[in-house]
């Protein structure tokens, strides 16, 4: 293995403990509303992994949050519909 693929393992592996951390450090927890920045949180209508309204609650959460649910598209909305998403993001960051 090169170690380009090495450092990507060790991400992906990282990315997924935080995620399954059920503790109260894991990720996403009460921490999130501590974002203070405006935050586009961005689902895929038929996404398996985080329901409507578990993001919806993140949403929430977040002050000056956004929230994109992509029709047609699962977890990774940003490539199932590519054209909304950057539509979306284009006039989402236009109005900072």
């Amino acid at each position: 293995m090169v170690l380009e693929e090495t450092i990507v393992l060790l991400r992906l592996t990282s990315v997924v403990a935080l995620w399954l951390d059920k503790t109260e450090t894991g990720f996403p927890n009460e921490r999130v509303s501590e974002i203070n920045c405006p935050a586009l949180i961005v689902r895929g209508d038929q996404d398996h992994l985080f329901s409507r309204k578990s993001i919806f609650e993140v949403a929430e959460c977040i002050d000056n949050a956004a929230l994109l649910n992509i029709p047609f598209a699962g977890h990774v909305a940003y490539e199932d519909q590519l054209e909304l998403f950057f539509i979306t993001l284009k006039q989402f960051l236009n109005e900072q």
